[in-house]
């Protein structure tokens, strides 16, 4: 007998066995839930009543176990949450060494796992491998510089303390590590790290603001820009998305380190980050990889022109709500 030829008490039994099913499982958050008046229904219930479906009162009763234990696991998980802020000094343990990242565990955290960028190892240019002081099963002291986690790890850095840390200069820590660790203060520490730490001089930029300055080095997100401002200086990101409407391989071939570069602020952040654009000033797709120069000649012009639309653009979406 197939199932469209059920007596209609089977059939009934098979909707009925679906609902016990749906109550006794129910979800938030992805977590099974149990409901536990529906699970001893379940129990209570004889095997022929289910028959029909394939399964029995015991396949049920051996899922809601499983879903207990899921509900357990996910209790004890949040009981093991992390606690960890910006600016914390954690005691941290090489486990693997990669081309781009140290692998770590923080022991004072659980043995959370975090990470820290070859990019963060110290601020002089030109870091291209980890030293030999950072080996597997050595043990360190950095700073926490993003306490959510990126893909399950927490970010640390080295490079940061090098420009909050009294008595560290840039490069300590790629020139004499062991030095550099022993002025680092004791794990549990909480760094100030001062808004515009880096940028100081320049808080007074706008977005919108057109800007001059040089190539001085590429991170992954972009070029790294030296911007002068009435004689105040501090970096400035040009970022990757916004160098060119075109597609291009390789910063250095389009901005060689070294060469000025006209470009408009995008963002100024809490932080003293400030983010740039050069695709702003295009006339047309990819005019910066051709032609760049007529770009950074007419860049106050352009500029100008780009700011005229943007204030449009802002009206008009201000009338459409109205």
């Amino acid at each position: 007998m197939n199932s469209n030829q059920l007596a209609p008490q089977s059939r009934f039994q098979k909707t009925s066995v679906c609902l016990v099913q749906r109550r006794v499982f129910s979800s938030r958050q992805g977590v099974p839930r149990i409901n536990r008046q529906a699970l001893e229904s379940a129990r209570s219930c004889p095997t022929t009543y289910v028959s029909t479906l394939g399964f029995s009162c015991r396949g049920l009763v051996a899922c809601h176990a499983a879903a207990e234990s899921t509900e357990q696991v996910a209790a004890s998980s949040k009981e093991s949450k992390v606690s960890v802020v910006d600016g914390e000094v954690v005691e941290a343990v090489v486990t693997e060494v990669t081309p781009k990242t140290l692998e770590l565990v923080l022991p004072g955290k659980k043995n959370a796992p975090a990470f820290l960028h070859i990019s963060h190892v110290s601020g002089v240019e030109g870091v291209n491998a980890f030293p030999s002081a950072f080996a597997p099963g050595s043990t360190i002291k950095a700073m926490v510089c993003k306490a959510e986690r990126a893909r399950g790890r927490i970010h640390v850095s080295l490079k940061i303390m090098e420009k909050i840390v009294p008595g560290l200069n840039s490069g300590d820590f790629a020139k004499d590590p062991a030095a550099a660790m022993a002025l680092v203060p004791a794990p549990g520490t909480l760094l100030d790290r001062p808004k515009n730490a880096n940028n100081a001089n320049l808080i007074g930029l706008k977005p919108h603001q057109l800007v001059e300055g040089v190539v001085v080095g590429y991170r992954p997100q972009g070029v790294v820009v030296e911007i002068d401002v009435d004689g105040q200086k501090g970096t400035a990101l040009l970022v990757k998305a916004n160098i060119t409407h075109g597609k291009f391989q390789g910063f250095e071939n389009v901005l060689p380190k070294g060469e000025s570069v006209r470009a408009v602020v995008t963002k100024v952040g809490d932080t003293g980050k400030v983010s740039l654009g050069t695709k702003q000033l295009e006339s047309e797709p990819g005019e910066m990889l051709v032609n760049r120069q007529q770009v950074f000649q007419q860049a106050e012009q352009r500029a100008e022109a780009w700011r005229a639309k943007m204030a449009a653009e802002a009206a008009g979406a201000t009338s459409q709500q109205a």
